[in-house]
């Protein structure tokens, strides 16, 4: 933290200090300069450390009250670092939006069931405002044809009036919205997906709808239009959603209602006016923990054996045979409490149920539990979305019903910032959790203790899976003890949804909207991140074919070492595979987008495998900007051809990769022409 020490004491013999030396003749430093120590103090700081060390003069009654004071102001430091790193959703008045003279061809998609009349009355207002619209019944169910590339925008009300049903194990809307936006074709470069819903506040199948939402618009921020819900079908609603859709806004977290437009903002948490300890939260009785024997279980077990709980019930898949399940409860014996491991699938019913009876009557939940299934939006189906539903989502439902009886304290879920905020390539996960935040809302209205918290990473062994992607783009990972002083803190407080994540406001904003404004984060950053170097076609154009083309490759080489997070652009092999320099579908997506906006032309989430060094991918923008039409074959044979090149001749490592034919190729045939 950039504190001097004096080692002198401990190594009288060292004569002083050395610089480490940098690598051979590279002299670039692979660690991390020191930070200069961040003053903590104020000007009253001579005050204070008088308090704490007892030495200001007083008589015995007075003196008698520093500790109060000293224990008093560590109090308050630590609430205000632990308020600095909780946030909570707000909305705020959109005034009346401008609509656009020339609104364009649209689709209305609407489901084969009721939709409270929206999908009539949004069609007829989006003609009367001068649309050209097509309408679509389909069965969510059912994957979706290719939709045709000549429309302005597309419509999802597939969402609205969405069935609460617990059996569903995907909700409609939410896999219509998958579907409708793997069958819009790359080279629709303006058309935008919107999607509708209603009662995201409470119904958890809407709100899942909206956690992908935020993906989308980080995965897809040229294709993806927004999210929307809707009020009870009106004319007034109505024209409210064509306002929105033909406005142009940024604005695409948005909530009709009657008295007018609101739009979605993450705020700081505010002060109650009381510190907390005030209602001090301790843990009690029986207290049943989901995903148990993992590390966030694991942690939460130990919090609550510390803090005075009778009885630990730790829930997982494994149960006992789970790795080092045997050592934890050792280690929580130690602290007091009896300890229950039981394996069990918290998506089951049965499973529940017997579980239940087996410890009796719990004090508190911490449902901790989650499976992941990362991938970009392409590569999801309903069945990767079902996985990870089931374990985060439905298993919580289901808790919360077969606990009605049970004299709760706390029922706390764990939600995620991916549900909260976005997480490229978790847009399954970020559902899961948004349907958590709904649950827990329509929990706390029936009655129940429900807290959902909206974690950012934690640190520590088997929760950092993803952590050195998010430190990139701002996030810190959270101290386990400090996230759960967190907790404590929450709880305390009697808030039902908070996020808490330790966010750099100088570097997240700019990552965050780097390829699309996003007026989300409004209140929390005022300062708009520079705008994205552009070197459109009309700035090239004048140039000759080989300056051309070496601009094209220094911009793929700036874009890759931000992406990569790389100081020196210039060590960047151009010729060498992007996945040899460390790139994963996340990254080639984000570096997609940046390329996408930088020479302002739409490209497939699929191009760094398809033109996988980046060499190749110069070659290919420059064709795609200058180079005109060319045969399906011409085009497949050159690019296959430079793969080949860029993985020294071996083409098929490449193939199994990206799990498609690399280079445009799209037959077997095209295939054998590029092994041979």
């Amino acid at each position: 933290a950039g504190v001097p020490v004096d080692w002198s004491p401990a190594l009288p013999a060292v004569p002083g200090p050395a610089d480490l030396p940098t690598y051979a003749f590279q002299r670039q430093r692979y660690w991390l300069p020191p930070r200069p120590a961040t003053p903590t103090t104020t000007d009253d700081s001579g005050f204070w450390d008088a308090v704490e060390s007892g030495e200001i003069p007083l008589d015995d009654d007075l003196a008698a009250l520093l500790p109060a004071f000293a224990a008093w102001r560590h109090r308050q430091q630590d609430e205000a670092e632990l308020r600095g790193w909780c946030y909570r959703e707000t909305w705020t008045s959109v005034p009346r939006l401008d609509r656009t003279p020339r609104p364009g061809r649209w689709l209305v998609v609407s489901g084969n069931r009721d939709s409270g009349g929206w999908d009539d009355l949004a069609a007829t207002a989006l003609a009367a405002a001068g649309a050209d619209v097509n309408t679509l019944v389909v069965d969510p169910a059912s994957p979706l044809d290719p939709i045709g590339n000549d429309y302005d925008g597309v419509l999802s009300l597939l969402g609205v009036a969405d069935g609460d049903d617990p059996a569903a194990p995907v909700p409609a809307g939410l896999a219509g919205v998958l579907g409708l936006l793997q069958a819009i074709p790359d080279t629709a470069a303006h058309c935008r997906v919107w999607a509708a819903t209603t009662g995201v506040d409470e119904h958890p199948a809407a709100a899942a709808t909206w956690g992908f939402g935020r993906v989308a618009a980080l995965e897809h921020p040229t294709r993806w239009g927004g999210l929307i819900d809707l009020p009870a079908a009106g004319r007034a609603a109505a024209d409210r959603l064509v306002d929105v859709l033909l406005s142009g806004s940024d604005e695409d977290q948005i909530a009709i209602r009657r008295t007018g437009v609101l739009a979605r903002r993450l705020e700081r948490l505010p002060s109650t006016g009381r510190s907390a300890g005030d209602t001090p939260w301790t843990p009690h009785g029986t207290v049943l923990i989901t995903g148990g024997t993992g590390a966030l279980g694991a942690a939460i077990a130990r919090w609550v054996a510390q803090g005075g709980a009778d009885h630990v019930v730790l829930l997982s898949r494994r149960g006992p045979d789970a790795p080092d399940a045997a050592d934890l409860v050792r280690e929580l014996r130690g602290h007091g409490p009896e300890v229950t491991v039981l394996a069990c699938d918290v998506a089951d019913r049965d499973q529940v149920t017997e579980a239940l009876r087996t410890v009796g009557p719990v004090t508190a939940v911490f449902h901790t539990a989650g499976v992941l299934d990362d991938g970009v939006i392409e590569s999801l189906s309903p069945a990767r979305f079902e996985t990870v539903l089931a374990a985060k989502a439905h298993s919580a439902r289901l808790l919360d019903e077969l606990t009605q009886e049970h004299p709760l304290a706390a029922f706390v879920l764990f939600s995620s910032v991916s549900g909260a905020i976005g997480t490229p390539g978790q847009a399954n996960y970020a559902a899961a959790n948004a349907y958590l935040d709904a649950l827990g809302r329509r929990m706390r209205k029936a009655g129940r203790p429900a807290v959902v918290i909206s974690w950012g990473p934690w640190a520590g062994a088997g929760m950092a899976d993803g952590v050195r992607e998010l430190r990139r783009t701002g996030y810190t990972a959270l101290p386990p003890h400090r996230a759960l002083s967190a907790l404590r803190y929450v709880l305390e407080r009697g808030d039902t949804s908070v996020t808490i994540a330790d966010i750099d406001w100088e570097r997240f904003p700019a990552a965050f909207t780097a390829t699309r404004p996003s007026p989300l984060l409004s209140n929390l950053a005022a300062a708009a991140p520079p705008a994205p170097d552009r070197r459109p076609a009309a700035e090239l154009g004048n140039l000759t074919p080989d300056v051309r083309r070496a601009r094209l490759t220094d911009l793929v080489r700036e874009h890759i070492a931000v992406v990569l997070g790389q100081a020196d652009q210039n060590r960047i092999d151009m010729e060498r595979p992007f996945k040899d320099l460390g790139f994963t579908s996340l990254s080639a997506v984000e570096l997609r987008n940046q390329l996408s906006t930088a020479v302002g032309e739409p490209l497939p989430a699929t191009v760094v495998f398809d033109y996988p060094s980046p060499v190749v991918l110069a070659g290919h923008l420059d064709e795609v900007l200058f180079g005109g039409s060319r045969s399906a074959s011409a085009s497949a044979s050159a690019s296959a051809s430079a793969a080949a090149a860029a993985v020294g001749g071996d083409p098929v490592v490449i193939v199994g990769m990206a799990c498609r034919f690399p280079g445009g190729v799209s037959s077997p045939e095209g295939l054998w022409d590029l092994v041979v």
